[in-house]
């Protein structure tokens, strides 16, 4: 018969003389296909009762033992968390970005720098050769006889004269001055005219003989050239004689083929032509103060 004055329901005694909770049916029962409630801890059981694991075998490991378990949501055990997949996937998009940008940048360097400078080439000034024997003293004489120089390059004045044959070709004054630098020797016919007309005409009839002479040793013809003519050549070089970019007169230089030539100029009233040896030639009307 049912005790029914204390208002307990059944199984409830049972439940409170059992301390840990109840064994049987009732409202802490656990349902039919759940766990049972547990009071002490999780997956503690009642040792030997219903529901118990089984006692490991010697030496194996309980699985509460190897670690704690974590689930989705708990952090990890060394405690870093990690990135979400959103903040590595706008990193990604801005690393990219930033590539585009700088090839598009240096696609578009309308001057691109060159992979290595280019070096400039030296510039060697040589020493401007000076006479080693001493020119020969002159008396004074015209601005015109005054302004021959006494020395050119490494060339000292060595004789001078009276030339009478300018003088009969319609010059205002002529002259016949030596020059050697004490291996070599060079000839110079100076001469002024009244006008620079009188001087071209006098300057034509002085090429011409020259290019004659180069004709019958079998050279060419008269054309302009760069370079200094070879020892052994006989090509005629002509050109226009410049100061301060102004062009003044004519210049004609004439190998020989045998190492000698002879280069005539005009300058305003002045010719000048110079005998000598061929690879001189060029220097020396370079240098020569008329």
């Amino acid at each position: 018969m049912s005790d029914t004055t204390s208002g307990k329901g059944p199984g409830e005694d049972e439940t409170r003389r059992w301390p840990f909770g109840g064994v049987g049916g009732g409202a802490d029962a656990a349902a039919p296909g759940t766990a049972p409630s547990d009071p002490i801890g999780r997956g503690a059981r009642r040792p030997g009762g219903p529901g118990a694991s089984p006692t490991p075998a010697h030496g194996a490991v309980p699985s509460h033992a190897a670690g704690p378990s974590t689930g989705p949501d708990d952090e990890e055990p060394t405690g870093r968390r990690r990135p979400p997949l959103w903040m590595l996937i706008t990193g990604g998009a801005v690393l990219v970005g930033l590539v585009v940008g700088a090839v598009l940048v240096l696609g578009n360097d309308p001057e691109p720098r060159a992979a290595a400078e280019t070096l400039e080439a030296e510039v060697v000034t040589l020493p401007v050769p000076t006479p080693t024997v001493d020119p020969i003293a002159r008396d004074a004489g015209t601005p015109f006889f005054e302004a021959l120089p006494s020395t050119v390059l490494a060339y000292a004045l060595s004789s001078v004269e009276q030339n009478p044959p300018m003088v009969a070709a319609g010059a205002l004054e002529g002259y016949r001055l030596g020059y050697t630098d004490g291996s070599q020797d060079l000839v110079v016919l100076a001469g002024q005219w009244a006008t620079p007309e009188a001087a071209a005409a006098a300057y034509q009839v002085m090429v011409q003989e020259q290019t004659a002479a180069v004709a019958a040793a079998g050279g060419s013809d008269a054309g302009d050239a760069t370079e200094a003519p070879d020892a052994s050549s006989t090509d005629v070089e002509e050109g226009s004689v410049q100061v301060a970019g102004t062009e003044v007169g004519r210049y004609l230089v004439a190998p020989r083929g045998d190492g000698t030539g002879t280069v005539t100029w005009t300058n305003g009233t002045a010719v000048l032509q110079v005998d000598g040896p061929v690879e001189a030639l060029r220097d020396v009307y370079t240098a020569y103060a008329l």
